[in-house]
C-alpha cells in the first residue's frame, strides 16, 4: 500500500520509462475508486463470466476508501491465480480484439493500443530497457533500439503478458493462435533468455508453414 503514497516525480512525465509495480498498483487504486467495487467483482462480471473463465482468484492487499483493493501488480502472492486453460481464454479475447461470442467486451481500439508498442526508442529508461517493445501491460514484438525484434521468428504482431514465475500468454494474430506457458522455473523472462522463445517460434513457424502447404 506504500505504493499509493505520493512522492515527488523523478522525471518529467513522458520522458523516462521504468518497469515496476508502482504504476500498475496506482492504476488499480484509480480503477477501484471509479468502479466503486473490488476489481475482482468488476472483472468477474464484465470479463471473466462472459468468457467462461471460472477457475481463478484474485488476492487482496488492502483497501481504498473502504473498498477491497485486489493487488494489481500481483506481488507477494496476492495476484490473480488461475490455470493455463483459463489464461488462454483471456488471450483468446485479445486475439479477437475484445470480442467474444458476438459481444464486444473490450473496445477493439483499446486492444489494438494495448498490443502496440508505447515506449519510444528515444525515451530514457531505468532498470529494464523495453523501448520499442512494450504496450499497455503487454510485451510486444516491436523493433528495438538494436534494430531487431525480440522474437525474430514470430510474426511482428505477436504480443504476450508475463506473470509471476514466468507465466506467459502469447497472442499471435497472424497465426490465429494463443500459446500459454505456466510453471515455476524461470524461462525467457530476461532479455538473455529471449532466444529460447525465438527457437520455439522458429519451430512453430515451420509447423504452420507445413500445415498451410498441406491445406493447399
Amino acid at each position: 500500500m506504500a505504493y499509493l503514497t505520493p512522492t515527488e516525480p523523478f522525471f518529467e512525465a513522458g520522458t523516462t520509462y521504468q518497469y515496476n509495480d508502482h504504476g500498475v498498483h496506482l492504476l488499480g487504486s484509480i480503477l477501484t475508486r471509479l468502479a466503486g467495487e473490488p476489481l475482482k467483482d468488476f472483472f468477474k462480471r464484465r470479463i471473466a463470466d462472459p468468457i467462461g473463465m471460472t477457475d481463478w482468484d484474485w488476492g487482496v492487499c488492502g483497501t481504498v476508501e473502504g473498498i477491497a483493493l485486489n493487488n494489481p501488480s500481483g506481488v507477494h502472492g496476492t495476484g490473480i491465480r488461475t490455470t493455463a486453460r483459463q489464461m488462454a481464454r483471456l488471450g483468446y479475447l485479445y486475439l479477437n480484439r475484445g470480442r467474444w461470442n458476438g459481444r464486444q467486451l473490450l473496445p477493439a481500439d483499446f486492444v489494438d493500443e494495448a498490443a502496440r508498442n508505447q515506449v519510444p526508442l528515444t525515451a530514457r529508461f531505468r532498470n529494464l530497457d523495453l523501448r520499442g517493445r512494450y504496450g499497455l501491460y503487454w510485451w510486444t514484438n516491436g523493433v528495438q533500439t538494436n534494430g531487431k525484434r525480440p522474437w525474430a521468428s514470430a510474426p511482428p504482431g505477436a504480443f504476450t503478458m508475463h506473470g509471476h514465475n514466468c507465466n506467459f500468454c502469447y497472442v499471435i494474430p497472424e497465426w490465429d493462435m494463443v500459446v500459454v506457458r505456466m510453471g515455476t522455473q524461470p524461462i525467457g523472462r530476461s532479455p538473455a533468455q529471449e532466444p529460447l522463445w525465438d527457437t520455439f517460434f522458429a519451430k512453430m513457424a515451420e509447423a504452420v508453414a507445413r500445415g498451410g502447404a498441406a491445406d493447399k
